[in-house]
């Protein structure tokens, strides 16, 4: 499933109150031409009404690929300085699993994604990805 919604922002140049669409989530083959669209940079910025400037808009997004089983999940990098954000992560860097769900669904692609905290790395990831499936 991929997930869009329009959101109010605020321009970091000229403060002007904006409305901006931020996807949560993006599944590359619900949504080829989202996927094209993060592969481009266009994912995820707010571009301000009034003076034009445009801006990344720094928002957790989870990227996944059915056909290929993988997924990657970007969080800003000031995530790591929140202790409720941490606490959800092993020491090995790994989502600590809900002992509720049974062991073939925490095995599942989407309960091990791939983390990372720059968009950069994450349209970088995919690439990898989708070179080594060629």
């Amino acid at each position: 499933m991929s997930r869009l919604h329009i959101v109010k922002l605020t321009c970091p140049h000229c403060q002007a109150e904006n409305k901006s669409a931020v996807w949560d989530s993006i599944n590359a083959q619900l949504n080829p031409q989202a996927k094209e669209q993060l592969l481009e940079g266009k994912i995820n910025i707010l571009t301000c009404s009034r003076c034009g400037v445009s801006s990344p808009i720094d928002a957790p997004l989870l990227y996944h690929d059915m056909e290929k089983e993988f997924g990657v999940e970007y969080y800003p990098f000031k995530s790591i300085n929140d202790d409720n954000f941490l606490a959800g992560f092993n020491a090995d860097g790994s989502l600590k699993p809900d002992d509720k769900l049974p062991i073939d669904v925490k095995q599942h692609y989407l309960f091990q994604p791939h983390y990372v905290f720059s968009m950069d790395e994450l349209v970088r990831y995919i690439l990898f990805r989708d070179k080594l499936a060629e």
